[in-house]
Parts: structure tokens; sequence; C-alpha cells
């Protein structure tokens, strides 16, 4: 297993790793995304939320590569061990890179980690649960 993982800080760079997290997995944008079918929008929506977390709540965004290659990124807010967003490359799901992404994590936040998801990502709450996180069943209201 030769993972790495990078803090990155070019807007760029971490608009390109999400979108390349992203790539091909036309599930995610078809049942689990908060925007469905649009790829595009989604991808901006993520890469807007990612950027809000890094300016103004002191948040990282890690790459995590194989060898010289990106295969996914994790952004997070050590100070307050939230893990905001995650992704792995669709053809780089397997179990070392999930795992390294997962050891990723719990070495920057901690043994008490926070994770907001939407309810349809029922993916990603079962993915977390794998890996030993409890759901709490949190309801939050939106005023549109």
């Amino acid at each position: 297993m030769n993972y790495t993982n990078h803090i990155v800080i070019d807007e760029e760079e971490i608009n390109d790793i999400i979108n390349n997290s992203f790539f091909g997995d036309h599930e995610l944008f078809s049942i689990y995304h908060v925007i469905n079918d649009d790829i595009e929008s989604a991808i901006k929506d993520t890469f807007f939320k990612v950027k809000e977390i890094i300016d103004k709540h002191g948040g990282i965004f890690l790459k995590i590569c194989k060898i010289d290659e990106v295969v996914g990124y994790a952004n997070v807010i050590p100070s307050a061990h939230v893990l905001h967003s995650f992704g792995i490359k669709k053809s780089e799901r397997n179990a070392d890179a999930k795992n390294y992404l997962m050891g990723v994590i719990d070495s920057v936040l901690g043994n008490e980690i926070y994770c907001n998801l939407y309810c349809k990502n029922t993916r990603a709450v079962e993915f977390l649960k794998s890996y030993g996180y409890v759901d709490q069943q949190v309801v939050t209201l939106l005023k549109k």
C-alpha cells in the first residue's frame, strides 16, 4: 500500500481533485448527492462548500495519493473534529484506499469525530458506520 496524503491550498487543484474523485460515479449523482442529475452543479456545490470550510472555519483539504496519482480527498476541521467532505475515485474504491483514507481522518481528527450528511446519502452513512461511526439521527430543518 503506497498511499500518501498532502494538504492542498490551491483552489484550482482542490476543484480538480473533487472533480476527479466524482468522475464516473453516476450513482452518486442520480441517488445520493443533494444535487441530482447535474454533475457540473454538484461539483461546484461541493467545491464552494469545501472552500467555505477552509476560509471560514479553519478547515484543511487533504489529497490522498497512491504513488503519484490522486485517488481521493478529505476535507476536515481539525479544531472541531469535523469530517466535512470526503471522496475516493470510483476506480480506486478498494479496501486499501478506504482504510488509508479513514486512517488519515482518524489521525487528523482524533477519536471524537463529527460528520453531517444528507439523509439521502445512505451510501456514505453506511460506509462511515462500517468504520465505527454511530448514526445520531439528528434532524436539521432549513427554511427556503
